[in-house]
């Protein structure tokens, strides 16, 4: 069980009354303290794209978004695109292509999910991922 702050369970609030945008900030504010669910529920929120602010697809106004993003860059400026460019880039000059490549359709994805949940490797991330989230990325992967 994951220990949740008096930041956190207010973040988990503030989502329920579908205030994002101020969970997000309180997120990143926890997450910079130390705070290891705060990092994990951002993780999670980068991952798969949930409840962004702005829209699902935009985390800019996450404060740790912008910081993941000059961390990886080494850009002190740098916004979220562009560690979003910075992975899509890495992941170009690697040759990592597309699921799709492999054979796999939407057709696929119900089954990978089921078999990935029940996988225990999945069971031994530090990142409990819903079924949502495992289809989200793996559609975003085709």
């Amino acid at each position: 069980m994951s220990y949740r702050s008096p930041k956190t369970e207010k973040a988990a609030r503030m989502d329920a009354e579908g205030n994002y945008n101020e969970s997000l900030i309180l997120l990143s504010k926890a997450a910079k303290e130390g705070d290891q669910y705060a990092r994990t529920q951002l993780g999670k929120r980068l991952l798969v794209g949930d409840r962004a602010s702005v829209n699902r697809w935009r985390l800019s106004v996450d404060l740790w978004t912008l910081e993941v993003a000059r961390l990886l860059t080494g850009n002190p400026a740098a916004r979220a695109g562009d560690g979003i460019a910075w992975v899509q880039g890495l992941c170009a000059d690697l040759g990592v292509p597309p699921l799709r490549a492999y054979g796999i359709t939407e057709a696929d994805v119900p089954l990978l999910v089921e078999k990935t949940a029940a996988a225990s490797s999945t069971k031994a991330n530090p990142i409990a991922l819903t079924k949502e989230e495992l289809t989200q990325i793996l559609e975003r992967a085709l």
